[in-house]
């Protein structure tokens, strides 16, 4: 017997359980160990984003073990760890399928499992990453995806700020504290992981008329409902996937990241729901 965590479009997460599985033409098998819970998985629990599906996974990125693999599939095989991202659908699944071009195999075994996970939730497209460069740039969200722009922009960008009350980790994510309420133009660059609408609405006072918003791509949707006006915004998902980069930026966070990561059992995150927090499939 199999199991997943989902919700009926939004709301309420349950476990519920599956007695198999296909896998298509293409596609590969995954035994899902560690699941990250994102902040797009916090906003699809309080129904700030609603998904399309009567069943939709939660689970922006999983790590696991190859236990199968479809007809035409040769660059993966049986045995390799690997990464996934969320598509359509979460993966949040103790079997998880998956096509072949959306899994990316990481064996080093340096890393175990739970650290493979954390890297991938860093892994930000170094070319994205860049273009803090030199910006004025303000980090707001609550979610680990923002957690590479923050180090490369204390390292590379000309000023940091930060909204105190709504991002995580201050000793890690530092800058000039601002209000959300300041309608004084500072920043070329926003850089978003939240659904808060106060947020939402608010920001772009605090931006430059013409600025760059870099936002997590599962929160995308909710940019058309606070009416951005596209004209004099350049509007950027954050792009994952570039293990080189997250491993870096692994390196010299460990510390401070590993020890505020919360593990926990499914039923645990059904409980308390914490955000954003890694999810044990191991033990279901």
């Amino acid at each position: 017997m199999y199991h997943k965590i989902f919700v009926s479009y939004c709301g309420d997460p349950l476990v519920r359980n599956y007695s198999g599985y296909l896998i298509a033409e293409n596609e590969v098998a995954i035994k899902i160990s560690y699941v990250y819970m994102s902040i797009v998985d916090e906003a699809i629990t309080k129904c700030m984003v609603v998904s399309q599906s009567a069943e939709h996974v939660l689970g922006f990125v999983g790590v696991g073990k190859i236990v199968g693999v479809g007809f035409g599939v040769s660059n993966v095989r049986e045995g390799d760890r690997v990464i996934v991202y969320a598509d359509h659908n979460g993966v949040a699944e103790t079997i998880h399928t998956a096509n072949k071009d959306s899994v990316i195999v990481f064996n080093a075994k340096e890393f175990n499992d739970l650290e493979a996970l954390i890297i991938a939730t860093l892994s930000v497209s170094r070319h994205l990453l860049d273009t803090v460069k030199g910006a004025n740039v303000l980090i707001v969200g609550n979610d680990l995806s923002i957690v590479p722009f923050a180090y490369v922009s204390q390292l590379n960008a000309s000023k940091v700020y930060i909204v105190p009350s709504h991002t995580l980790w201050h000793d890690i994510i530092k800058g000039e504290h601002v209000s959300i309420y300041d309608e004084k133009p500072i920043c070329d660059i926003v850089i978003l992981s939240t659904y808060d609408p106060i947020i939402l609405s608010l920001v772009s006072r605090i931006a430059k008329k013409e600025f760059t918003l870099i936002i997590h791509p599962g929160l995308m949707s909710l940019l058309k409902i606070f009416g951005y006006n596209l004209s004099n915004v350049l509007i950027k998902p954050i792009r994952f996937g570039d293990i080189g980069s997250g491993i870096s930026i692994y390196k010299e966070l460990k510390d401070s990241i590993t020890h505020r990561m919360r593990l926990l059992s499914a039923f645990d995150y059904i409980e308390r729901r914490v955000h954003p927090s890694v999810v044990n499939m191991q033990n279901l």
